[in-house]
């Protein structure tokens, strides 16, 4: 029994933080608290599991799961089943993509970049991946004209 007043008190304090975290704008401190959480949590759940307390340390381990789950669980499997992808652009490709010449200002780059997300992006019915591949072929050429000095405004 006293066991089981020890695991509620520990989880209305694990809520009472959790929820004074959320309140607050720390981004990192927030993620440092969950990974404590965690940490916390598979301790428990390790040590009710010793002592035999199987529905005790099912809970510590699905709260636990809970919190790894949210951002890590799910980031570790998309980058396994991300496909890896060319690392960069061509800058050739990217004026294709774009519908401007080599020798189109920044402006018109820009404006022309913009028309195109405007026509294509996901929350106007457009595509996803179209629209991540416009905004690559903008930055793959702003970065190339940054890098070989070529700026014509």
């Amino acid at each position: 029994m006293a066991v089981f007043l020890l695991g509620v008190i520990f989880l209305i304090f694990l809520i009472s933080f959790f929820n004074w975290i959320l309140s607050s704008n720390k981004k990192i401190f927030k993620e440092k608290v969950r990974l404590v959480i965690i940490f916390v949590s598979l301790v428990l759940a390790l040590i009710f599991l010793i002592f035999g307390l199987y529905y005790f340390s099912t809970f510590f381990i699905s709260l636990a799961i809970w919190f790894f789950k949210r951002k890590l669980f799910f980031d570790f499997l998309l980058g396994i089943l991300k496909r890896k992808k060319d690392p960069s652009m061509h800058a050739l490709e990217a004026y294709e993509l774009l519908g401007v010449d080599k020798y189109a200002s920044n402006s018109d780059i820009i404006k022309k970049h913009k028309e195109l997300i405007s026509r294509l992006h996901p929350d106007k019915g457009g595509s996803s991946y179209l629209s991540s591949r416009i905004n690559e072929a903008r930055d793959t050429i702003m970065k190339e004209r940054e890098n070989g000095g070529e700026k014509s405004d």
